[in-house]
Protein backbone atom coordinates (compact mmCIF):
# COMPACT_ATOMS: atom_id res chain seq x y z
CA UNK A 1 0.00 0.00 0.00
CA UNK A 2 1.49 3.13 -0.78
CA UNK A 3 0.74 6.53 -0.01
CA UNK A 4 1.95 9.99 -1.66
CA UNK A 5 1.41 13.38 0.89
CA UNK A 6 2.86 17.13 -0.43
CA UNK A 7 5.47 17.87 3.23
CA UNK A 8 5.76 21.83 2.25
CA UNK A 9 8.27 22.08 5.15
CA UNK A 10 10.79 19.68 3.40
CA UNK A 11 11.64 22.37 0.34
CA UNK A 12 8.01 21.55 -0.89
CA UNK A 13 9.31 17.78 -1.58
CA UNK A 14 6.71 14.84 -2.27
CA UNK A 15 6.82 12.00 0.33
CA UNK A 16 6.11 8.53 -0.62
CA UNK A 17 4.75 6.19 2.04
CA UNK A 18 4.89 2.55 1.36
CA UNK A 19 2.51 0.34 4.31
CA UNK A 20 2.19 -3.09 4.59
CA UNK A 21 0.23 -5.72 6.65
CA UNK A 22 2.51 -7.70 9.33
CA UNK A 23 0.47 -10.99 9.53
CA UNK A 24 2.91 -12.08 12.59
CA UNK A 25 1.71 -9.25 14.52
CA UNK A 26 -2.09 -8.28 12.52
CA UNK A 27 -0.12 -4.60 12.29
CA UNK A 28 -0.30 -2.41 9.42
CA UNK A 29 2.96 -0.45 9.73
CA UNK A 30 5.52 1.73 7.77
CA UNK A 31 8.00 -0.29 5.39
CA UNK A 32 9.54 3.20 3.95
CA UNK A 33 9.35 6.55 3.79
CA UNK A 34 10.96 8.56 0.69
CA UNK A 35 11.43 12.27 -0.40
CA UNK A 36 10.83 13.11 -4.18
CA UNK A 37 10.90 16.19 -6.36
CA UNK A 38 12.37 19.09 -4.14
CA UNK A 39 12.22 22.39 -4.86
CA UNK A 40 11.91 25.37 -2.69
CA UNK A 41 9.50 25.86 0.55
CA UNK A 42 8.16 28.58 -1.71
CA UNK A 43 6.87 26.01 -4.54
CA UNK A 44 5.24 23.29 -2.40
CA UNK A 45 2.85 21.31 -3.86
CA UNK A 46 -0.76 22.20 -3.21
CA UNK A 47 -2.54 19.58 -5.52
CA UNK A 48 -2.00 15.96 -6.34
CA UNK A 49 -3.26 13.94 -9.34
CA UNK A 50 -2.71 10.27 -10.50
CA UNK A 51 -4.50 8.48 -12.99
CA UNK A 52 -3.99 6.13 -15.94
CA UNK A 53 -4.51 6.89 -19.87
CA UNK A 54 -4.35 4.57 -23.13
CA UNK A 55 -1.94 1.88 -20.20
CA UNK A 56 0.19 5.20 -18.68
CA UNK A 57 0.26 6.10 -15.47
CA UNK A 58 0.59 9.22 -14.89
CA UNK A 59 1.60 11.68 -11.41
CA UNK A 60 1.14 15.80 -11.72
CA UNK A 61 1.65 18.22 -9.49
CA UNK A 62 0.39 21.08 -8.99
CA UNK A 63 2.89 24.12 -6.92
CA UNK A 64 2.26 27.40 -5.77
CA UNK A 65 2.42 29.98 -8.28
CA UNK A 66 0.41 28.03 -10.86
CA UNK A 67 2.86 25.38 -11.96
CA UNK A 68 2.03 21.79 -13.37
CA UNK A 69 4.36 19.19 -13.09
CA UNK A 70 3.61 15.96 -15.14
CA UNK A 71 5.48 12.65 -14.73
CA UNK A 72 4.84 9.32 -16.13
CA UNK A 73 4.95 6.46 -13.43
CA UNK A 74 6.87 3.31 -14.20
CA UNK A 75 7.53 0.30 -12.14
CA UNK A 76 10.72 -0.61 -11.81
CA UNK A 77 11.40 -4.47 -12.16
CA UNK A 78 11.99 -6.49 -8.75
CA UNK A 79 11.26 -3.78 -6.76
CA UNK A 80 7.81 -1.66 -4.91
CA UNK A 81 9.51 1.59 -5.78
CA UNK A 82 8.45 3.40 -8.95
CA UNK A 83 10.08 5.55 -11.21
CA UNK A 84 8.92 8.81 -11.81
CA UNK A 85 9.97 10.45 -15.76
CA UNK A 86 9.17 14.17 -16.49
CA UNK A 87 6.56 14.61 -19.40
CA UNK A 88 6.97 18.20 -18.89
CA UNK A 89 6.20 21.69 -16.42
CA UNK A 90 3.65 24.30 -17.83
CA UNK A 91 2.99 27.41 -16.15
CA UNK A 92 0.29 29.96 -16.16
CA UNK A 93 -2.34 27.86 -14.53
CA UNK A 94 -3.05 30.90 -12.03
CA UNK A 95 -3.58 34.47 -11.99
CA UNK A 96 -1.28 35.76 -9.57
CA UNK A 97 1.32 34.58 -6.58
CA UNK A 98 -1.84 34.96 -4.22
CA UNK A 99 -3.95 32.64 -6.27
CA UNK A 100 -3.65 28.76 -5.51
CA UNK A 101 -4.85 25.69 -7.52
CA UNK A 102 -8.09 24.10 -5.68
CA UNK A 103 -8.59 21.21 -7.87
CA UNK A 104 -6.74 19.08 -10.24
CA UNK A 105 -8.60 16.26 -12.81
CA UNK A 106 -8.05 14.67 -15.24
CA UNK A 107 -11.53 14.87 -17.52
CA UNK A 108 -12.60 14.11 -21.15
CA UNK A 109 -9.06 13.36 -22.51
CA UNK A 110 -7.89 16.48 -20.37
CA UNK A 111 -5.75 17.84 -17.80
CA UNK A 112 -7.80 20.25 -16.16
CA UNK A 113 -6.85 23.15 -13.40
CA UNK A 114 -9.10 25.45 -11.37
CA UNK A 115 -7.66 27.79 -9.16
CA UNK A 116 -9.63 29.72 -6.04
CA UNK A 117 -9.61 32.72 -8.46
CA UNK A 118 -11.64 31.28 -10.97
CA UNK A 119 -9.09 29.98 -13.83
CA UNK A 120 -10.15 26.67 -15.49
CA UNK A 121 -7.22 25.53 -17.56
CA UNK A 122 -7.67 22.22 -20.00
CA UNK A 123 -4.87 21.00 -21.56
CA UNK A 124 -5.27 17.50 -24.06
CA UNK A 125 -3.42 14.95 -22.83
CA UNK A 126 -2.57 13.63 -26.33
CA UNK A 127 -1.27 17.13 -27.32
CA UNK A 128 1.02 17.12 -24.25
CA UNK A 129 2.80 14.11 -24.77
CA UNK A 130 3.59 14.07 -28.53
CA UNK A 131 3.81 18.06 -29.14
CA UNK A 132 7.89 18.81 -29.64
CA UNK A 133 6.84 22.64 -29.67
CA UNK A 134 5.39 24.54 -26.87
CA UNK A 135 3.20 26.52 -29.33
CA UNK A 136 1.58 23.25 -30.15
CA UNK A 137 0.75 22.25 -26.58
CA UNK A 138 -0.33 26.27 -26.27
CA UNK A 139 -2.68 25.89 -28.98
CA UNK A 140 -4.91 23.27 -27.43
CA UNK A 141 -4.75 24.99 -24.21
CA UNK A 142 -8.06 25.59 -22.78
CA UNK A 143 -8.71 28.88 -20.76
CA UNK A 144 -12.20 29.51 -18.96
CA UNK A 145 -13.01 32.10 -16.43
CA UNK A 146 -15.68 31.09 -13.56
CA UNK A 147 -17.60 33.23 -10.87
CA UNK A 148 -14.62 33.82 -8.01
CA UNK A 149 -13.56 32.92 -5.05
CA UNK A 150 -13.79 29.18 -5.77
CA UNK A 151 -13.36 26.86 -2.80
CA UNK A 152 -14.45 23.44 -4.43
CA UNK A 153 -14.61 22.14 -8.47
CA UNK A 154 -16.22 18.74 -9.20
CA UNK A 155 -17.03 17.30 -12.52
CA UNK A 156 -20.38 15.75 -13.08
CA UNK A 157 -19.81 11.75 -12.95
CA UNK A 158 -22.44 11.21 -15.89
CA UNK A 159 -23.23 14.51 -17.80
CA UNK A 160 -19.78 14.72 -19.84
CA UNK A 161 -18.96 18.47 -19.87
CA UNK A 162 -21.00 19.27 -16.39
CA UNK A 163 -19.20 21.29 -13.75
CA UNK A 164 -20.32 22.51 -9.78
CA UNK A 165 -18.55 25.44 -8.36
CA UNK A 166 -18.79 27.05 -4.58
CA UNK A 167 -16.99 29.06 -2.29
CA UNK A 168 -17.12 32.35 -0.31
CA UNK A 169 -20.14 34.51 -0.78
CA UNK A 170 -20.13 32.14 -4.01
CA UNK A 171 -23.01 29.92 -4.33
CA UNK A 172 -23.06 26.71 -5.77
CA UNK A 173 -23.24 26.89 -9.60
CA UNK A 174 -23.11 24.27 -12.22
CA UNK A 175 -21.86 24.81 -15.55
CA UNK A 176 -22.12 23.25 -19.25
CA UNK A 177 -19.06 23.48 -20.78
CA UNK A 178 -20.19 21.56 -24.60
CA UNK A 179 -21.13 24.86 -26.20
CA UNK A 180 -17.96 26.85 -25.14
CA UNK A 181 -15.49 24.14 -25.32
CA UNK A 182 -16.83 23.81 -29.21
CA UNK A 183 -16.13 27.27 -29.60
CA UNK A 184 -12.77 27.18 -27.95
CA UNK A 185 -12.12 24.35 -30.60
CA UNK A 186 -12.95 26.70 -33.49
CA UNK A 187 -10.99 29.40 -32.54
CA UNK A 188 -7.92 27.51 -32.36
CA UNK A 189 -8.81 26.20 -35.85
CA UNK A 190 -8.32 30.03 -36.87
CA UNK A 191 -4.29 30.34 -36.04
CA UNK A 192 -2.12 30.64 -32.60
CA UNK A 193 -3.50 33.99 -31.71
CA UNK A 194 -6.58 33.24 -30.77
CA UNK A 195 -5.50 29.79 -28.84
CA UNK A 196 -4.83 32.00 -25.21
CA UNK A 197 -7.93 33.57 -25.05
CA UNK A 198 -9.59 33.71 -21.57
CA UNK A 199 -13.53 32.58 -22.44
CA UNK A 200 -16.24 33.40 -19.84
CA UNK A 201 -19.13 30.73 -18.88
CA UNK A 202 -22.49 31.11 -17.18
CA UNK A 203 -23.99 29.35 -15.17
CA UNK A 204 -26.95 26.91 -16.48
CA UNK A 205 -27.95 26.46 -12.68
CA UNK A 206 -27.38 28.61 -9.21
CA UNK A 207 -28.28 27.27 -5.78
CA UNK A 208 -30.52 29.43 -3.74
CA UNK A 209 -29.38 30.09 -0.35
CA UNK A 210 -33.32 30.59 1.05
CA UNK A 211 -36.07 28.33 1.47
CA UNK A 212 -38.73 28.31 -0.69
CA UNK A 213 -40.49 30.89 1.11
CA UNK A 214 -37.99 33.26 1.53
CA UNK A 215 -36.74 32.53 4.65
CA UNK A 216 -32.66 32.58 4.69
CA UNK A 217 -30.72 29.69 5.70
CA UNK A 218 -27.57 31.24 6.22
CA UNK A 219 -26.35 35.24 6.00
CA UNK A 220 -24.59 34.66 3.00
CA UNK A 221 -22.95 31.15 1.19
CA UNK A 222 -19.24 29.93 2.04
CA UNK A 223 -19.19 26.25 0.25
CA UNK A 224 -16.78 24.11 1.68
CA UNK A 225 -16.92 21.05 0.00
CA UNK A 226 -19.33 19.34 -2.60
CA UNK A 227 -20.38 15.98 -4.17
CA UNK A 228 -22.45 14.97 -7.02
CA UNK A 229 -24.75 12.05 -4.51
CA UNK A 230 -24.86 8.37 -7.14
CA UNK A 231 -27.15 9.09 -9.68
CA UNK A 232 -30.50 7.30 -9.59
CA UNK A 233 -31.96 5.24 -13.02
CA UNK A 234 -32.86 8.62 -14.75
CA UNK A 235 -29.30 10.18 -15.25
CA UNK A 236 -30.70 13.75 -15.77
CA UNK A 237 -31.47 13.92 -11.93
CA UNK A 238 -29.10 15.60 -10.29
CA UNK A 239 -28.62 15.20 -6.70
CA UNK A 240 -26.41 17.41 -4.56
CA UNK A 241 -24.89 17.40 -1.05
CA UNK A 242 -22.07 20.42 0.12
CA UNK A 243 -21.00 21.54 3.52
CA UNK A 244 -20.21 24.96 4.83
CA UNK A 245 -17.91 26.88 6.84
CA UNK A 246 -21.14 27.16 9.60
CA UNK A 247 -21.50 24.04 10.19
CA UNK A 248 -24.18 22.84 7.42
CA UNK A 249 -24.56 20.49 5.38
CA UNK A 250 -27.42 21.09 2.34
CA UNK A 251 -28.89 19.04 -0.03
CA UNK A 252 -30.11 20.16 -3.49
CA UNK A 253 -32.01 18.00 -6.33
CA UNK A 254 -31.13 20.97 -9.68
CA UNK A 255 -33.21 18.78 -11.56
CA UNK A 256 -36.43 19.63 -9.97
CA UNK A 257 -35.36 23.44 -7.54
CA UNK A 258 -33.10 25.52 -6.90
CA UNK A 259 -33.92 25.73 -3.60
CA UNK A 260 -32.35 22.90 -1.05
CA UNK A 261 -34.11 19.57 -0.18
CA UNK A 262 -32.68 19.97 3.22
CA UNK A 263 -30.32 22.06 5.64
CA UNK A 264 -28.80 19.97 8.83
CA UNK A 265 -26.62 21.85 10.98
CA UNK A 266 -24.20 18.97 11.81
CA UNK A 267 -21.65 20.68 13.32
CA UNK A 268 -20.65 24.02 15.36
CA UNK A 269 -17.54 24.46 13.11
CA UNK A 270 -16.60 23.82 9.55
CA UNK A 271 -17.26 20.81 7.82
CA UNK A 272 -14.36 20.80 4.95
CA UNK A 273 -14.83 16.88 3.93
CA UNK A 274 -17.81 14.88 2.55
CA UNK A 275 -17.53 11.67 1.04
CA UNK A 276 -20.67 9.25 -0.30
CA UNK A 277 -19.73 5.71 1.51
CA UNK A 278 -22.80 3.82 0.07
CA UNK A 279 -26.04 4.55 -1.55
CA UNK A 280 -27.88 6.10 2.03
CA UNK A 281 -25.27 7.38 3.77
CA UNK A 282 -22.54 10.03 3.83
CA UNK A 283 -19.40 10.66 6.07
CA UNK A 284 -18.34 14.32 7.01
CA UNK A 285 -15.92 15.78 8.74
CA UNK A 286 -15.53 19.13 10.40
CA UNK A 287 -12.05 20.85 11.78
CA UNK A 288 -12.44 20.17 14.97
CA UNK A 289 -12.34 16.05 15.71
CA UNK A 290 -15.49 15.46 14.69
CA UNK A 291 -16.13 12.80 11.83
CA UNK A 292 -19.82 12.01 11.22
CA UNK A 293 -22.21 9.75 8.98
CA UNK A 294 -25.34 11.41 7.39
CA UNK A 295 -28.20 9.31 6.97
CA UNK A 296 -29.72 10.77 3.42
CA UNK A 297 -32.90 9.48 4.27
CA UNK A 298 -33.57 10.73 7.41
CA UNK A 299 -31.64 13.49 6.72
CA UNK A 300 -30.43 12.90 9.98
CA UNK A 301 -26.69 12.63 11.73
CA UNK A 302 -26.82 8.99 12.06
CA UNK A 303 -23.71 8.95 14.72
CA UNK A 304 -20.63 10.66 15.25
CA UNK A 305 -16.82 9.82 16.28
CA UNK A 306 -14.50 12.03 18.18
CA UNK A 307 -11.17 11.31 15.83
CA UNK A 308 -7.89 13.61 16.39
CA UNK A 309 -7.44 14.98 13.45
CA UNK A 310 -6.14 18.36 14.49
CA UNK A 311 -6.88 21.26 11.47
CA UNK A 312 -8.00 19.20 8.73
CA UNK A 313 -5.32 19.79 5.87
CA UNK A 314 -6.78 16.39 3.25
CA UNK A 315 -8.64 13.29 3.99
CA UNK A 316 -9.14 10.38 2.11
CA UNK A 317 -12.34 7.82 2.71
CA UNK A 318 -12.54 4.39 1.40
CA UNK A 319 -14.98 1.40 1.69
CA UNK A 320 -13.86 -1.35 2.99
CA UNK A 321 -14.10 -3.67 -0.41
CA UNK A 322 -14.86 -6.95 1.48
CA UNK A 323 -17.36 -5.38 4.10
CA UNK A 324 -19.54 -2.51 3.46
CA UNK A 325 -20.11 -1.42 7.35
CA UNK A 326 -15.84 -0.31 7.59
CA UNK A 327 -14.73 2.75 6.19
CA UNK A 328 -10.68 3.70 6.38
CA UNK A 329 -9.81 6.93 7.03
CA UNK A 330 -6.26 9.06 6.04
CA UNK A 331 -5.94 12.22 7.71
CA UNK A 332 -3.18 14.68 7.39
CA UNK A 333 -3.09 17.60 9.19
CA UNK A 334 -1.00 20.55 10.75
CA UNK A 335 -0.39 18.68 13.34
CA UNK A 336 2.20 16.97 10.97
CA UNK A 337 0.93 13.23 12.04
CA UNK A 338 -0.13 10.80 9.55
CA UNK A 339 -3.16 8.73 10.71
CA UNK A 340 -5.25 6.16 9.76
CA UNK A 341 -8.46 5.05 11.02
CA UNK A 342 -11.05 2.32 10.43
CA UNK A 343 -14.67 3.19 11.13
CA UNK A 344 -17.57 1.09 11.66
CA UNK A 345 -19.98 3.19 10.86
CA UNK A 346 -23.25 1.38 11.66
CA UNK A 347 -22.10 2.31 15.36
CA UNK A 348 -18.84 -0.26 16.32
CA UNK A 349 -16.58 2.45 16.84
CA UNK A 350 -13.50 3.37 15.55
CA UNK A 351 -10.16 1.91 15.71
CA UNK A 352 -6.39 3.77 15.22
CA UNK A 353 -4.39 1.86 12.61
CA UNK A 354 -1.34 4.00 12.68
CA UNK A 355 0.44 7.33 13.42
CA UNK A 356 3.21 8.29 11.49
CA UNK A 357 5.33 11.84 12.96
CA UNK A 358 5.78 12.89 8.79
CA UNK A 359 8.01 15.94 10.07
CA UNK A 360 5.93 18.50 8.36
CA UNK A 361 3.07 19.76 7.95
CA UNK A 362 0.92 17.38 5.47
CA UNK A 363 -0.85 19.47 2.83
CA UNK A 364 -2.50 17.13 1.02
CA UNK A 365 -3.08 13.27 0.31
CA UNK A 366 -3.02 10.85 -1.97
CA UNK A 367 -3.99 7.22 -2.04
CA UNK A 368 -3.64 4.49 -5.00
CA UNK A 369 -6.99 3.30 -6.49
CA UNK A 370 -5.35 -0.20 -7.02
CA UNK A 371 -3.84 -0.71 -3.64
CA UNK A 372 -5.85 -3.73 -1.94
CA UNK A 373 -6.87 -3.18 1.94
CA UNK A 374 -8.78 -6.35 2.65
CA UNK A 375 -5.97 -7.53 4.93
CA UNK A 376 -5.99 -4.72 6.65
CA UNK A 377 -10.19 -5.41 8.10
CA UNK A 378 -9.21 -7.48 10.69
CA UNK A 379 -5.54 -5.88 11.80
CA UNK A 380 -5.46 -5.01 15.70
CA UNK A 381 -5.91 -1.41 16.61
CA UNK A 382 -3.71 0.85 18.73
CA UNK A 383 -6.43 3.02 20.21
CA UNK A 384 -10.39 2.35 19.95
CA UNK A 385 -12.37 5.08 19.89
CA UNK A 386 -16.66 5.24 20.41
CA UNK A 387 -19.23 5.75 18.65
CA UNK A 388 -21.91 8.51 19.81
CA UNK A 389 -25.28 7.59 18.33
CA UNK A 390 -26.87 11.07 17.90
CA UNK A 391 -30.36 11.44 18.39
CA UNK A 392 -32.92 13.89 16.95
CA UNK A 393 -31.06 16.96 17.95
CA UNK A 394 -27.53 17.98 17.15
Amino acid sequence: MKLYVSTPDFNGCLTVIDLAHRAAKNRLSLVSSRKLKEQTKASYIQKMLRFSHKGVKYLVLGRRGGTLEVYTETAIPGEADVDLKPLGRWDGNTKDDKDFFVSLIFWNDNLCSCSNRGLLVMRNLDVMVHSTEVSEQEMNTFYVQLNEPITVFKPHSVEKWWAITGGYSNNLRIYNFTNIYQSFVAMVRTGPQFSKAVLSARPIWKASLYWSFNQPIEEFPWIQEVIFLEQKADASSTEICCTTKFGQLLLYDSSHSYYPISATTVSNHPVCYVSQISPKFVLFADCADTVGVFDLSSQKVRNTFRIPTGSLSSMEARVSATDSSLVYLMVVSILKVLRIYRLDHFGGGADLLLAIDLGSTGLQLLTLAEDSWDAVDTCRSLTRIPCTVVGDDF
